[in-house]
């Protein structure tokens, strides 16, 4: 029981260790993301050798824009105090629309401004 109060209680001045600990407790908390990012790239590194090169890094980049661009949207509009769902759906839907639209040979900037079009409505 003396074990989960001392666990509880804030460090004192006097346990210096105790305040370390909670320092290392305190980032780990707060960067435990970081950390499991850096632990997967690096046993993806290690597994596998065509990881690191630029053309498979440029590919995860250019493959993870679209939810990038998606967030920003949806960090604007919870900021704003509004939730809305509907942005995933309109984001498939443009994406889609640009798909049938080149498809059917229209060219591709056409195709784009009324993808972004049709989101806007």
């Amino acid at each position: 029981m003396t074990d989960q109060i001392q666990r509880l209680a804030p460090p004192s001045p006097a346990n210096p260790a105790g305040a370390a600990r909670s320092r290392r407790q305190n980032i780990i908390v707060r960067f435990n993301l970081l950390f499991i990012f850096v632990a997967l790239f690096v046993v993806a590194s290690i597994t596998a050798p065509q990881f690191l090169t630029s053309q498979n890094l440029a590919n995860l980049l250019q493959q993870s824009s679209l939810t990038g661009i998606v967030a920003i949207g949806m960090t604007v509009v919870i900021l704003t105090s509004g939730i809305d769902l509907s942005v995933g759906s309109v984001a498939a839907l443009s994406g889609m629309l640009v798909a049938i639209l080149i498809g059917l040979g229209i060219a591709w900037p056409v195709a784009m401004v009324l993808a972004i079009l049709s989101g806007l409505v």
